[in-house]
């Protein structure tokens, strides 16, 4: 049997479809590189939710709440950005089993790490305010 030949079009076509393939590819790479280095930057930086230490509010930690439930709480208040990178970045730092039950005020200026050194402490406030 003979081989058929392939034209010189579906040559070009099937070289077209195969860099346009490539090119996807990499821009997946690209984006999912562009994700994880975020997500990195968001545990391990110093990034705070924003400059303005006059937005401040005030978490009540109970007795028996997790760091993720901790986290929980500080994201609803909107007090920081990605709750899973809160959480990591306490059990990387050792305060998983150090948060301290108690009333604390946290404000948007604070990182991550200057929140969980805060709730790490027994520097709670009094209640009657």
């Amino acid at each position: 049997m003979k081989a058929v030949k392939e034209s010189k079009g579906a040559k070009i076509l099937r070289w077209n479809i195969g860099l346009l393939v490539n090119m996807i590819i990499l821009l997946c790479l690209y984006q999912c590189f562009q994700v994880s280095y975020d997500f990195a930057y968001q545990i391990f930086g110093a990034n705070s939710k924003s400059q303005d230490a006059s937005l401040s509010t005030t978490i009540v930690v109970e007795k028996n709440d997790s760091l993720l439930e901790v986290a929980n709480k500080l994201e609803l208040l909107r007090m920081i950005d990605n709750k899973y990178a809160f959480y990591i970045r306490g059990k990387f730092s050792g305060y998983d089993n150090k948060i301290k039950p108690g009333k604390y005020t946290v404000n948007q200026a604070m990182n991550n790490e200057e929140i969980l050194s805060k709730l790490a402490k027994e520097e709670k406030e009094n209640e009657d305010e």
